[in-house]
This record gives structure tokens, C-alpha cells and sequence, in this order.
């Protein structure tokens, strides 16, 4: 019971505009809130509803003082409905942050796309188009200060879907190249890489070289100092070998670790021997589905 109390007297706070907010601990984007764990718990005990705890402090929905479990779950359904929309507001503000992104290449698809199926969510979930966010100020695309403000719905329409069009499309005319000449495995670790080494250390984003290839590497660098692998607190390189059939599927994979200079301009070139498997652990060929899990920091798009 102490525990559902404090739950509730740590999660409401009044925000500078006057408005109801709840704290990040105290909800858990469209996952059940403590609030409701606890809620979940006494019940399962076998505490009837009548039985009450008392709040040390006010909120949105009554005031601080004794009241029934039954009351509670209001202010706790209450707490989950303004948590889901401050995840969806989260991944709004987060595409936002992307747009200068989407000039370089370098943008997240992935963040366009969380916050139409947020929003997606919402809706689904009794939510109507026209709730509010929380007024929040942050950073804008011409780093100038902006406001993020009004209906879940402006949201979306205003940041989320242009940005993933556009996301989108030019996706797609990064990708052409290599789905013109590239097929299964070979494709997917392209796409996700961006560009990769070729035996004898040549960083090639050239589909027409890659298609020639049967072995391709990639590098890791992690640019945090490891005393256990390089004593001397070099860089900690992976370097990750795929070989490949004549379908362009990968045959096998394995990996070596090992140190470079603190900001290397390439491994040496050793590690990239056609011939040579210079691993440390060899890896059996992946489920295609898991193939180019790891990211190697080429795009982000």
C-alpha cells in the first residue's frame, strides 16, 4: 500500500505553464505504469477496493488525503493516458532532431516511423487526434528555439510524416545502386554499411566493385580505451570477415579484435587477406533475417 502511495505522490508535478505532468518514473510510455503494478499486486492479494491509502500531496484528479483503491485507479489510468502521449511526443521530438540529418544522409528512418506507429497507438487506444501535448521548448532544425505544443495530431502531420516521406525517398535513391547489381546477403549488409572493405583495405561504396567481390570486411571502432585488449590504451577494432557464395549469400563470417592507434585512418591492411581467416572466434552463417545486425557507423538512413 506504502508503495502505491508513493507512487502516485513521486509521478504528478505541475508543469511551468500551469498544466499536470507526470514524471518519466512514474509511467512507462505505452506499458503499464508502477502505478498499476502495484494495483495489479494488492489485487491479486486479495485487498478489496474499498480499502485506502493516503497522499501527501494533491493531483489532477482529487485532492492529497485518504482515498479508496477504487479512486486511485482513476488517477492511475489518468497517469498511463498522459505517459502514452508524452512516448508519442518523445518520438515527435526526436524527428524533429532528425531533419537537419535528412540533407547529409545521415538521417534515422527508424524515428519517423516510431512516431506514426505512436501515434497509430494512440488512436487505437481511445486517444483522440485532438489531445494535447505538454508544452515543451528544444532545439529546432535551424537551431533556433522551438516550441513543441498543441494536438497529438498536429504532430504528426507537421514533423512525422513529411519527414518520413522524404526519409523514405531518399532512402530509395541511396539504395538503387545496390539493389541494381546486388542480391540477398550481399544486399543487406550494403544497405546497412554503407560502404565496406574490400581484401587488401579498400573502403569501396561502389556496388560494381562489391559485386566482384567474394569476401568483404568491415571495421568497428569502439574509440574507448580497453586496458584488458590493448594495454598500451589504444583503439579497440573489430574486424568482421563475410565470405560469400556465387548466389551472394554468406557462406561465413568470423571476427578478430584487436588494437589500432587512437584514431586510425584504417586497420592494417593484414587484417584484410582474402586467404587469411585471422579470427579470434568464427561465426556459423546467421538466420539471413539476423544478417547485418551489428552497425558499423555508415548510414543511419
Amino acid at each position: 500500500m506504502e508503495n502505491l502511495a508513493r507512487s502516485i505522490d513521486q509521478t504528478w508535478y505541475k508543469a511551468t505553464d500551469g498544466t499536470w505532468a507526470v514524471k518519466e518514473s512514474g509511467q512507462d510510455g505505452f506499458n503499464a505504469a508502477p502505478c498499476a503494478k502495484h494495483l495489479r499486486a494488492l489485487a491479486e492479494a486479495g485487498v478489496p477496493e474499498t480499502a485506502t491509502i493516503e497522499l501527501a500531496h494533491d493531483t489532477p484528479d482529487f485532492t492529497k488525503g485518504k482515498h479508496t483503491l477504487t479512486e486511485i485507479r482513476t488517477t492511475c489510468a489518468h497517469i498511463e493516458r498522459v505517459g502514452r502521449v508524452a512516448e508519442f511526443q518523445r518520438w515527435a521530438i526526436l524527428s524533429i532532431g532528425e531533419y537537419p540529418h535528412i540533407a547529409d544522409g545521415s538521417f534515422a528512418l527508424e524515428f519517423f516511423q516510431s512516431c506514426t506507429a505512436a501515434y497509430a497507438q494512440l488512436i487505437k487506444g481511445g486517444i483522440p487526434p485532438t489531445e494535447k501535448v505538454l508544452t515543451v521548448q528544444i532545439t529546432g532544425p535551424d537551431q533556433k528555439p522551438l516550441v513543441v505544443a498543441g494536438a497529438v495530431e498536429e504532430l504528426r502531420k507537421k514533423w512525422c510524416d513529411p519527414g518520413m516521406a522524404k526519409a523514405k525517398e531518399l532512402r530509395s535513391k541511396r539504395e538503387a545502386p545496390y539493389r541494381r547489381v546486388l542480391k540477398g546477403d550481399k544486399l543487406k549488409l550494403a544497405i546497412e554499411h554503407g560502404s565496406l572493405i574490400l581484401p587488401g583495405g579498400l573502403r569501396t561504396d561502389d556496388p560494381a566493385k562489391l559485386v566482384l567481390a567474394t569476401v568483404w570486411f568491415s571495421d568497428v571502432q569502439t574509440f574507448i580505451e580497453d586496458r584488458e585488449i590493448c594495454k598500451s590504451g589504444g583503439t579497440v577494432h573489430v574486424v568482421h570477415r563475410y565470405q560469400f557464395n556465387s548466389e551472394q549469400i554468406l557462406a561465413a563470417s568470423s571476427e578478430k579484435t584487436y588494437c589500432g592507434s587512437v584514431r586510425p585512418r584504417r586497420p592494417a591492411g593484414a587484417a584484410f587477406r582474402p586467404g587469411r581467416v585471422t579470427t579470434d572466434r568464427t561465426i556459423r552463417p546467421r538466420p539471413r533475417s539476423a544478417v547485418g545486425s551489428r552497425r558499423s557507423g555508415g548510414h543511419r538512413g
